[in-house]
């Protein structure tokens, strides 16, 4: 008997110690979001702060608690194409991953010929390219 469970334990253990392969990761998740969202119209500070953007969401209460939670939100409120990342999206998923964030904790992006209302409360921490990036 004893072995039997030995054997249930360490089965358990291998399954749940690997990520499942179908998974994507956060990072891989933020460029094909970031290439999505923006395409080559957008400078590379740009796309390091979007994915800073909805890596923040994911750590606001407010929004879904992770990154594809955030992602998923985000394609169902604007119009995105479905893009392969480009080394420069990966890049910036990657940079915004590791910790890098020129929006200061930014939870709101807003682009350009966007009719999204910012909220009175939101302050502009970030303008560049086409986007403005808000904290509230």
């Amino acid at each position: 008997m004893r072995e039997a469970i030995a054997a249930v334990l360490i089965a358990a253990l291998i399954i749940f110690s690997y990520p499942a392969a179908a998974a994507p990761t956060d990072e891989e998740l933020l460029a094909e979001l970031v290439a999505s969202a923006f395409g080559d119209e957008e400078p590379y500070i740009c796309r390091v702060a979007f994915a800073a953007v909805m890596l923040n969401r994911a750590a606001d209460p407010r929004y879904p608690s992770t990154v594809a939670g955030v992602a998923a939100q985000y394609r169902s409120l604007y119009e995105t194409s479905e893009k392969t990342p480009a080394e420069m999206d990966r890049a910036a998923a990657a940079a915004a991953v590791s910790g890098v964030d020129p929006t200061f904790g930014a939870t709101i992006v807003r682009r350009k010929n966007d009719t999204l209302r910012v909220p009175v409360s939101a302050r502009l921490v970030l303008a560049v390219g086409g986007c403005e990036f808000y904290v509230n």
